[in-house]
């Protein structure tokens, strides 16, 4: 669940994100549109190429539009399950979790998730640390929404990742 006891921690203590990715290379972007919209541009950046989904990366949302946490929640319980062939009842258990962490967002945030581990996911909103996930597979089964080969937009994945 939701570590909020070390995002309390960090805030009153006034340190700096513990979320570095300066030494990050980029790997692949990609535009992502909703029709005639486009809703935002999805940077990977990893510690060395080619792409070790294995490895801790970074994933970069950087908003052209304003987009209601709720919404971006959703569409994440809903890609989920469909990528784990899972019912979204699954994830339900997330939501509140993951409004958190992305906030409401507004033409020119970013949000950057951080896989550290497969149990371990952090994210950041435009660089500070928003939440802590720390859930069982829970990175495998988020970052598949871009990265998987089964992705809705497979030429992007290839775009994002390289291969």
């Amino acid at each position: 669940m939701l570590n909020s006891s070390i995002l309390a921690a960090l805030l009153l203590l006034g340190a700096p994100s513990p979320i570095p990715y300066e030494s990050y290379q980029t790997v692949g972007t990609a535009n992502y549109w909703l029709g005639p919209f486009k809703l935002y541009r999805a940077t990977l950046m990893a510690t060395h190429t080619p792409f070790d989904a294995s490895a801790p990366f970074a994933l970069k949302l950087e908003y052209t539009r304003s987009i209601p946490a709720s919404k971006i929640a959703n569409a994440s319980i809903v890609e989920m399950a469909r990528l784990s062939n899972q019912a979204e009842d699954t994830y339900e258990y997330l939501r509140e979790d993951l409004e958190g962490c992305f906030g409401d967002v507004s033409k020119g945030d970013e949000i950057i998730g951080f896989k550290r581990n497969e149990n371990i996911t952090e994210f950041s909103l435009n660089g500070a640390l928003r939440c802590t996930i720390e859930e069982p597979e829970f990175s495998t089964h988020f970052f598949a929404i871009w990265l998987s080969p089964d992705s809705r937009y497979p030429k992007k994945t290839k775009d994002l990742t390289g291969r």
